[in-house]
């Protein structure tokens, strides 16, 4: 299957972003998975300003990215009520704009949470263009783009999936995928610490390693082994 890269409309026609906003309330796993995208923009926007909405708790993993301009924390237990919305909670959303300190007026706006609450947030803040889920009254199910509608349709078919998170946020915001090691500002001492948990944990370093992770607890969630 050969893949063809087609530049977005906007970075043929030179248009500038200056502010973008990412809404990631997942988990760590999926925010790691993020900063690619964080890359991608900046290596095409250098000027831009990034900003994540993310878990509070999970803030200190966003500050290792060194593309994001300002990471916007939600408490835990208030990311977890939105998540779980089924209505328009007017109330609950002030107050996540109050606690997150979320401006108006963005250029590009990238939801990369699949929840109906998160929708309901997109679709409340103003953006240029939004990408990902965004609620609207009369299609509840509406999807921004055609790696949003992938986003959100591979999460039950994972056996069929044919592309990693990392490519997937990437292609929300419309831009080719760059080649890269390291997405992450590690200093000496984290690696210290990471190489001493992995020897303590059995980990030789003359001797090849296979590391297996099976996925999610939850069985759609989870990778196929032919995968």
């Amino acid at each position: 299957m050969i893949f063809k890269i087609i530049l977005p409309t906007f970075i043929k026609k030179g248009r500038r972003l200056k502010n973008i906003l990412i809404i990631q309330l997942s988990r760590i796993g999926d925010i790691v998975q993020t900063a690619p995208l964080t890359a991608n923009i900046k290596h095409y926007y250098p000027r831009s300003h990034i900003a994540m909405v993310c878990v509070e708790e999970f803030s200190s993993t966003v500050s290792l990215f060194p593309h994001i301009d300002h990471c916007l924390g939600i408490p835990a237990k208030l990311a977890h009520r939105l998540k779980i919305l089924t209505k328009p909670n007017p109330e609950l959303l002030r107050q996540i704009f109050l606690e997150a300190n979320i401006t108006q007026g963005y250029d590009l706006l990238i939801n990369c949470n699949l929840e109906l609450g998160v929708a309901f947030l997109a679709a409340d803040i103003k953006a240029t263009n939004k990408q990902g889920r965004i609620y609207h009254p009369s299609i509840p199910m509406f999807i921004n783009g055609d790696w949003g509608k992938y986003l959100f349709a591979f999460t039950q078919f994972r056996t069929q999936n044919l592309f990693n998170m990392a490519d997937i946020y990437t292609g929300m915001a419309q831009m080719p995928t760059l080649e890269k090691k390291s997405w992450y500002n590690l200093s000496k001492n984290d690696k210290s610490k990471a190489g001493e948990l992995l020897i303590k944990n059995g980990y030789d370093e003359n001797k090849k390693t296979v590391i297996i992770q099976p996925g999610s607890s939850k069985k759609s969630r989870s990778w196929g082994v032919d995968n």
